[in-house]
């Protein structure tokens, strides 16, 4: 510890005597002064030192995000060297955005989070963009609301270290063990598997534990992902974190100061709150047009007593013999029907051209192309995004019966 600190104090002591210490620049700069500084600071310093210490020029951080001690990210800048070690080029690239103490891999998160955060990273240090980074994480919370991401970004799995009776206190992982034993012994997961899960909406009073539920039973019964429980819990604070420092700053680029701290955190939560959150799906993942009329649990609305009815793939409105002549669109809305079922047609070549692109997958990954897939891997990303696209070639082609269904 004493050499080490020896060292520190001569190194600046050397640099502070060559004046390199006597100005801080701000904003632009210029990257082959910067590394020619460094170099030559090395240099100075090593020629001081007692053998065989050496200091070493190693890498430039521009642009610098800096949250708090051994917390940052940023663009990574390494010299280019000849043979004797000697500064010979200055990089025409980074070599790749280092990060500290982010929650970029964390197995308690979902996929989402860890993608989120990346992107906006890009977007802000790569980018330096940082309208494009409000606009990126705004759409993100729009698409969660309106059940427009894949199951497979949301699953978070845990694994069972002992039996599922032998726990005391509740768990996600283990209330969806105990939903699966309950619905098939034979498959349930036992001690030492993983239990993926995902949660779903429910009423407001349910405990977090009910509202976990296994991802493959979602996407058969069509229920509504909990997009609060995303929004607060996964993405609010890590992403809070990162955008605290950039959207903390007035309109003439100054910083906040701290008592007006609250001013930045405002600006930061209308990320996750204003008018991209207001438009919402509906509780259940039904068909495009068609009102699902099943009661919510434990809920008995006035709809439990209708029977299931459509409504106008383009303006929402209810349709019955009396206004249209099929299912599928109204009659005022009816001279759109062949841009509306073009639509649907390319959507389901899509659903369907991204099926068989997955399947092919599943095939080769099994080592086989001559017998159906068999796969129990459920922390596959590929298992969940391949069913999802295979009821929605499903809800698709029945949407586009329906305009062939006259009244």
């Amino acid at each position: 510890m004493c050499i080490s600190i020896s060292i520190t104090h001569t190194t600046v002591d050397i640099l502070t005597l060559n004046h390199y210490f006597l100005q801080v620049i701000f904003g632009e700069i210029d990257l082959k002064k910067v590394f020619r500084l460094a170099y030559e600071g090395g240099v100075m310093v090593t020629k001081k030192l007692p053998p065989p210490n050496e200091l070493e020029f190693e890498k430039v951080y521009v642009p610098y995000l800096l949250l708090n001690k051994k917390r940052y990210a940023a663009p990574m800048w390494e010299p280019k060297r000849d043979e004797q070690g000697r500064l010979c080029k200055v990089p025409d690239t980074y070599s790749y955005v280092d990060v500290k103490g982010l929650e970029l891999v964390r197995r308690d998160a979902c996929n989402l989070t860890s993608q989120v955060m990346k992107r906006t990273l890009d977007i802000l240090l790569l980018d330096r963009d940082e309208a494009k980074a409000v606009r990126y994480v705004k759409d993100i919370v729009h698409r969660l609301y309106n059940n427009q991401i894949d199951m497979s970004k949301l699953v978070v799995s845990r694994g069972l270290t002992k039996n599922v009776h032998e726990y005391g206190n509740k768990q996600p992982h283990v209330e969806v063990a105990k939903k699966m034993m309950a619905r098939e012994p034979s498959t349930a997961p036992t001690r030492g598997s993983r239990v993926p899960y995902v949660m779903i909406k429910m009423e407001k009073k349910a405990q977090t534990t009910a509202k976990a539920e296994h991802p493959l039973y979602v996407l058969k019964h069509n229920l509504a992902i909990d997009a609060e429980h995303y929004i607060n819990n996964q993405l609010r604070k890590p992403i809070s974190r990162i955008m605290m420092p950039v959207m903390g700053r007035r309109q003439d680029g100054s910083y906040i100061e701290a008592q007006d701290g609250h001013k930045a955190a405002y600006r930061v939560n209308k990320l996750f709150e204003g008018a991209h959150t207001r438009r919402r799906a509906g509780d259940r993942l039904a068909p495009p047009g068609q009102h699902s009329t099943k009661r919510k649990r434990g809920i008995m609305t006035l709809g439990s007593f209708f029977a299931t009815s459509y409504t106008c793939l383009v303006c929402r409105q209810p349709i019955h013999s009396n206004n249209s002549a099929t299912r599928a669109l109204c009659q005022l809305c009816a001279p759109q029907a062949p841009v509306r079922m073009a639509r649907y047609v390319e959507q389901k070549r899509k659903a369907e051209s991204d099926h068989a692109r997955l399947w092919n997958e599943c095939l080769r990954c099994q080592k086989t192309k001559h017998r159906a897939v068999q796969c129990s891997n459920m922390d596959c990303p590929i298992w969940y995004v391949r069913d999802q696209r295979g009821r929605d070639i499903e809800d698709l082609g029945l949407t586009l019966k329906r305009f062939d269904e006259p009244w």
